[in-house]
């Protein structure tokens, strides 16, 4: 019941001509990975020699794949900031583990903020205690 009512979703947007911001993404996706995909990914960057996500706490697994697909290992700048505290809020397109992943991809170049304007020091301090750990402080499962 679930494949055909996802099916049908798909026909009938599609007989209407219409796509949300998730199916854009979708075919940026899969067209990156797809035959031709390295031509996709050159277009992009011969447009966008850098590309600098903001808020990237609130980037998705299929976001992030697209940008790391197009920008790693080509010599290009890919600036990710975001702040990890907040990567848990997937009610708002957070994705834990995308941030996770762009952490462990990014540990060589990786910068941290020396100064948190708005927190006090005691807030602060908590912080790096939960996120200086050798585990994540979170349980995943």
């Amino acid at each position: 019941m679930a494949a055909y009512a996802l099916t049908e979703h798909r026909r009938r947007k599609e007989e209407a001509g219409t796509h949300t911001f998730d199916d854009m993404l979708q075919r940026v996706d899969g067209a990156g990975a797809g035959e031709g995909g390295e031509r996709l990914c050159r277009a992009i960057r011969g447009r966008f020699t850098a590309a600098l996500i903001d808020e990237f706490q609130d980037t998705d697994r299929t976001q992030y794949r697209i940008f790391h697909r197009v920008y790693a290992g080509t010599g290009r700048p890919l600036v990710l900031i975001g702040d990890p505290k907040q990567s848990i809020y997937a009610f708002r397109g957070a994705a834990i583990f995308s941030y996770l992943r762009a952490a462990r991809d990014a540990r060589a170049s990786a910068w941290t903020l020396a100064t948190n304007w708005p927190s006090s020091p005691r807030t602060i301090r908590a912080a790096h205690e939960a996120f200086d750990r050798p585990a994540p402080p979170f349980a995943f499962g």
